[in-house]
């Protein structure tokens, strides 16, 4: 629910203090809807899970609390 489609290229956005980045990710295996991101991200990044299609990266944004 992290991988999605931004001007045609797959990618996730990822946490950056107050604010998201959008980072291409390569792409392997497919199965069960997981996939493996062979390229892109980082050990530690937070990722954003079902992140809104109106969101850019540079949006400055608020983490939940639990």
């Amino acid at each position: 629910s992290a991988v999605v489609e931004s001007a045609g290229v797959l990618g996730a956005f990822v946490l950056d203090r107050d604010t998201v980045r959008f980072v291409e990710l390569a792409i392997g295996e497919r199965k069960g809807g997981n996939v493996a991101v062979e390229r892109g991200l980082e050990p530690g990044q937070t990722v954003l899970l079902e992140p809104p299609a109106s969101l850019k990266s540079g949006d400055r944004v608020r983490k939940a609390s639990n």
